[in-house]
């Protein structure tokens, strides 16, 4: 008995710590929601809040740096389109 009580508690946590791993950043998921509407200034203040909370992750960083791509081509558009 003593042993099936361990494998459960094993395996429950085994699945705990699956799924925090896979958890994906609120801040991260904001930031994917802003950067589909092309608001990339907001955006971007979400993807640094979301390395702040998770530093390692190379997904952060990449969202990060297309939105300040994202951006820059934003700003260069508007700049040609002046009269």
């Amino acid at each position: 008995m003593k042993a099936r009580t361990g494998r459960m508690i094993a395996a429950f946590l085994f699945v705990l710590i699956f799924l925090l791993g896979c958890a994906v950043s609120e801040s991260y998921r904001f930031g994917q929601d802003l950067s589909k509407e092309k608001r990339w200034d907001d955006a971007i203040i979400y993807f640094k809040k979301a390395l702040e909370e998770n530093p390692d992750s190379q997904e952060y960083k990449d969202a990060l740096q297309n939105a300040k791509t994202g951006g820059g081509k934003n700003f260069i558009m508007k700049k040609r389109n002046r009269p």
